[in-house]
């Protein structure tokens, strides 16, 4: 009978969060109304009612740490490259 309420309960907090909140978030607002009920047993029950909570979704960075690009080499002032046969002369 008690988890019978309880899960209603958890339902209803589920609900008016949106479908957002996972069973820490659910079990500190059952805290907050005054039930006494464990984390472990918040998450047994939303498991068997299979609500899941969203997750969070970070935020990905475009550049990866230690990972230097390569040193641009300035062509300024510099001529391109002759090309030469094979005894060593320039054509």
């Amino acid at each position: 009978m008690r988890r019978q309420h309880l899960a209603e309960e958890i339902e209803e907090i589920f609900r008016c969060s949106g479908g957002t909140y996972g069973s820490p978030k659910v079990f500190i607002e059952l805290v907050r109304r005054g039930r006494r009920v464990s984390v472990n047993t918040v998450a047994k029950v939303m498991a068997e009612l299979r609500p899941a909570g969203r997750k969070v979704r970070r935020r990905r960075s475009l550049t990866r740490p230690g990972r230097r690009p390569a040193p641009r080499i300035s062509s300024a002032g510099t001529s391109p490259p002759r090309n030469r046969n094979s005894s060593g002369q320039a054509t």
